[in-house]
């Protein structure tokens, strides 16, 4: 099929005309929408990938039949697509419809539009409503290395040599640029697919194959099963030298899961493969009440499709993609090592599974009638991150809380958060839709209908929803409307007996940046008088957007105390209406109590005095995630004002006798954070060795060593349990990371240090070694520049911004501001440089150089998050007007600009913070018995970087970040032809 194609068609460019007029059931600003005059059911795809040349761009030639039904009667026909060669000559149109009235259509002209992605076809005569036609295009295409529609995708195989695959990524909108057809996100239809490929190569789709027969010399020809009826976007090819790992998913079952990869990746995909794969997916049957198996799934009389997914992970892509059959994963995501993986690698890498898998159920199954909608997919996935995990041992509701709910409400408390619902308009704008407020705070969403409807009852709602919408599109309203009828056949209902309206609930909290803190003043009577507002940290922003609910919410409020047992964990006690001026509810007196136990609900909440002295003396009384969001919330409220310092402190006084990574987690995100304000202060010794203490009482109870097979949440405590006393200094965690240094100098290829200890110990034996250790150093990660396992390559580049000598520093600059890749992989050129921002000599030498450069900084180094590290810790009145100054004079986009301001809005807040509690937090840490109770004598106490914990956040969410980079990073403005019109040739038939 070669030469199949031909262009012989007249081209003739009269710029952006527009031919003719088409019924259309959407308003003309929507650019780019196709008329629904027309439906597809089925697709019959040839793809003929060519990949013997040297390098990209390789050329692809295809063929597609389209099986489609006419709904409104019409002389013309709009496909999609974009970048394909194609001309009348290779059109073919057939009626299958028997008429003897009414012939098939003939195309006399067709124009292509590139800015609207679309062909337009004008036809001799009227399709007709009711009959049923197929067209059939012959078209080229060339692979480039975009990473969108089916692209080149550029790998090392085993011995370092650069090769290439063929892979797709068609969401939101790039099946177009693979094949003419009908890409709009409710327009599913079934797919057949040919694969041609070199019979040194392996293709996959989405389906299994059900048979390969010989193609031309060389070549073979795989015909695949039927796909489940769906979108454009979730066909997925994979064509090249692939190599897979395959695994027996449960005794007695003759199915098997298979996860691929090139060659040099087989190794790294065994324990995702064996140990996450499966199980995540066995837990998610579970939870619908529905199974992946297609066999079950797919309505007959299509073919069906094997009951497991594949797996596959590729390099040069950015995230993780659902197609339905075959998920893809970027590689520094998905594989893990035994020997040089941290827990982080097995988290992120199970983490994303369980989206992707999901997305089975949520965006296969059932999808977003219009991307305005995508929430409905990616918050349900996203709330999915967590509770599979389950499945493994590991603790998704408290997951949930300390990589979703708080991240996001860190964002969402500033101006430069998005609604969870993001009105899209055209297709251009699709990817618009994939934002972290459609992921994290859909997900809170979810987390938070699920506690006002109890979790038993939340799982029915949603099995109903995909029972009702399966192999369909479905919309918010419809969404909802399930939630509020699910609440009524379950007897969920306010307390005052009024049915729950989901959508009159949900509206403004889908449509609305931000979210409520609730202010709780104790009447001493018995009652607190409960009020709510706009939450803004820092507090000098106001609404930027103005809103028809008046940043107001209705809220639901449960409460917890000594005598409630377990009511809190059924529905809302108390709702504070968006028409609520105040409400008042039931207290015990001279007790405790909490509002919103376990942060189930989507707000914050202030106590007053005598409210606050009482939770912190019960901490270790209630459960994990509500002690957590207590700290959490009241560290974030003092930096605000809102509370004294001390408050936030006296909830650490009984911190060394928890041993939940929740609770020491977020308190140590916070003392980081703080920590560089007080350094200079006569008693910041007494500080260290107060968080010394509680480290070594903490390590005490879990111990110094890890565990094989223990649950992941220790290992993370044990992590920073380590990394916290050995940064405060603890004269038994420094010898402990001593004798591991020496234990990795005497041969550092052998992995004799724990992974996730790494970046401490290598860092000590930097800081206190000699430019020798710092070469050791240099000469590690040359080895493994190129390794599969992002964590082992993260902590060489840590550790070498350890040493104290500034010349060794400077190299480190000097080979950040190169942009030519002969020291780091490209790929960890960003945490390079934010390692170095964090120290002191490097954020100087960053500060200098930008102040003279910042139109001509390197493109390969993100300037405003290097900014962003070098302010955070700023809290002079000095630097406010310094930092103020720096943005007057520079020549900023509005976004730079914007971030920066943002940056300055920080640093006044830490100005405001030191000044108003700096001589109260002295008086409170001299008053601590463990002042002067650790040996200070192993090192000095002036830190010279930023600590490791830091360094584990800033990759953790870096990878977590990425999974749907890969959608959001093709909002870009296409350089496109003008329109194009060809016209039929009077010798063309």
């Amino acid at each position: 099929m070669s030469n199949m194609i031909g262009r012989t068609a007249q081209l003739v460019s009269l710029g952006l005309l527009f031919l003719s007029t088409v019924p259309t059931i959407f308003c003309q600003e929507h650019e780019g929408r196709l008329p629904r005059t027309f439906l597809p059911t089925h697709y019959n795809l040839y793809l003929e990938p060519h990949l013997e040349l040297d390098k990209p761009p390789f050329p692809l030639i295809g063929q597609v039949k389209i099986y489609f039904t006419c709904i409104e009667k019409t002389n013309n026909l709009t496909l999609n697509a974009l970048g394909l060669e194609l001309g009348i000559a290779n059109i073919t149109l057939k009626q299958l419809t028997i008429s003897q009235n009414h012939s098939v259509p003939r195309i006399n002209v067709l124009i292509i539009n590139d800015y609207k992605q679309i062909i337009r076809m004008i036809v001799d005569r009227e399709f007709q409503a009711g009959f049923q036609y197929t067209i059939t295009i012959d078209y080229k295409a060339n692979l480039t290395e975009n990473g969108y529609g089916m692209y080149a995708a550029r790998y090392l195989d085993k011995n370092g040599r650069t090769k290439y695959l063929a892979a797709t990524q068609l969401e939101p909108i790039g099946a177009r640029r693979m094949f003419p057809g009908f890409d709009e996100v409710d327009m599913k239809a079934t797919f057949d697919v040919i694969v041609s490929r070199r019979m040194s190569h392996t293709s996959l789709s989405n389906a299994p194959i059900v048979g390969t027969y010989a193609g031309a010399e060389g070549w073979l020809n795989d015909v695949y099963e039927r796909s489940p009826l769906m979108s454009c976007y979730l066909l997925a090819v994979v064509v090249g030298d692939l190599h897979y790992m395959e695994s027996k998913v449960d005794a007695g079952t003759k199915y098997k899961v298979r996860t691929y990869s090139t060659e040099r990746f087989v190794p790294y995909i065994y324990h995702p493969n064996k140990y996450f794969t499966f199980p995540i997916q066995k837990w998610l049957e579970e939870e619908t009440n529905i199974p992946y198996a297609q066999k079950k799934m797919v309505p007959r009389p299509m073919i069906i499709a094997d009951p497991l997914p594949d797996h596959i992970t590729l390099s040069t892509f950015g995230g993780a993609m659902e197609n339905w059959g075959l998920i893809t994963y970027a590689d520094n995501i998905l594989p893990v090592s035994n020997a040089t993986s941290t827990a982080s690698g097995y988290y992120t890498s199970a983490f994303v599974v369980a989206h992707e898998l999901s997305h089975m159920w949520y965006g296969n199954l059932v999808t977003c009638e219009w991307w305005t909608h995508l929430w409905l997919q990616e918050a349900m996935a996203s709330y999915y991150n967590f509770y599979p995990l389950d499945a493994l041992g590991w603790r998704g509701a408290e997951f949930h809380q300390l990589n979703g709910v708080v991240p996001y409400m860190e964002l969402d408390q500033t101006n430069r958060s998005t609604p969870v619902r993001i009105v899209i308009k055209s297709p251009q704008e699709a990817s618009q839709a994939f934002a972290s407020s459609t992921y994290d705070k859909g997900g809170c969403m979810i987390r938070m209908i699920g506690q006002i409807l109890t979790k038993p009852v939340l799982k029915l709602a949603l099995t109903r929803y995909l029972k009702k919408y399966q192999y369909s599109v479905a919309n918010s309203d419809q969404f909802l409307q399930v939630f509020t009828d699910q609440a009524k056949d379950s007897g969920i209902t306010y307390p005052d007996g009024s049915a729950i309206n989901f959508k009159t609930l949900m509206d403004p909290w889908l449509d609305q940046k931000g979210f409520p803190i609730l202010k709780v003043v104790d009447n001493n009577d018995g009652t607190a008088t409960v009020t709510q507002q706009r939450y803004f940290n820092p507090s000098n922003q106001s609404d930027s957007v103005v809103s028809p609910y008046g940043y107001k919410w209705d809220v639901p409020i449960q409460v917890l105390h000594s005598n409630s047992s377990t009511d809190w964990l059924k529905t809302p006690n108390y709702w504070l209406r968006r028409t609520d001026k105040e409400i008042k509810i039931k207290i015990p007196k001279n007790s405790w109590y909490i509002i919103n136990p376990n942060q189930k609900f989507y707000y914050k909440v202030f106590y007053d005095k005598k409210q606050r002295s009482l939770m912190s003396q019960n901490l270790m009384s209630v459960p994990v995630e509500t002690t957590a969001n207590i700290i959490d919330d009241t560290f974030g409220l003092s930096r605000n004002a809102y509370y004294g310092a001390t408050d936030a402190y006296d909830n650490t006084l009984s911190i060394g006798s928890d041993p939940s990574y929740n609770v020491w987690s977020l308190t140590l995100r916070h003392v980081y954070d703080l920590e560089p304000f007080y350094r200079k202060e006569t008693w910041f010794a007494k500080h260290t060795t107060y968080f010394a203490k509680h480290a070594d009482a903490l390590l005490k109870r879990i111990g110094y060593e890890f565990a094989v097979g223990e649950p992941i949440s220790h290992t993370y405590l044990r992590r920073d349990g380590i990394s916290a006393a050995c940064w405060f200094k603890s004269s038994t965690c420094l010898q402990y990371i001593r004798a591991k240094y020496q234990e990795y100098k005497k041969n550092p290829s052998l992995n004799s240090v724990n992974a996730n200890l790494l970046p401490t110990t290598l860092c000590d034996g930097v800081a206190q070694g000699t430019t020798a250790d710092w070469n050791m150093m240099a000469s590690e990660y040359g080895k493994r520049k190129n390794s599969p396992i992002m964590e082992e390559r993260q902590s060489l580049l840590y550790a070498r911004t350890c040493t104290p000598r500034e010349n060794e520093l400077q190299q480190i600059f000097n080979e950040l501001l190169k942009s030519n890749g002969t020291f780091f992989n490209t790929a960890d050129l960003g945490y390079a440089s934010i390692y170095l921002a964090g120290t002191p000599y490097g954020a100087t030498k960053y500060w200098e150089y930008l102040d003279k450069n910042w139109k001509t900084f390197p493109n390969h180094l993100n300037k405003l998050s290097i900014m962003s590290v070098i302010t955070e810790s700023w809290y002079t009145v000095q630097q406010v007007n310094q930092l103020a100054a720096f943005i007057a004079r520079q020549d900023m986009t509005s976004h730079e600009r914007l971030m920066m301001n943002t940056y300055l809005m920080r640093t006044e807040q830490n100005y405001n913070f030191y000044k108003n509690n700096i001589v109260e937090l002295g008086n409170w840490f001299n008053k601590q018995p463990f002042s002067d109770e650790v040996d200070l004598k192993m090192t000095s106490l002036e830190p010279i970087r930023m600590s490791d914990f830091k360094m584990w956040t800033t990759i953790g969410q870096s990878r977590i970040g990425k999974f749907f980079e890969s959608k959001t990073r093709h909002i870009e403005t296409e350089s496109v032809m003008p329109e194009r019109i060809m016209f039929r040739k009077e010798n063309q038939i």
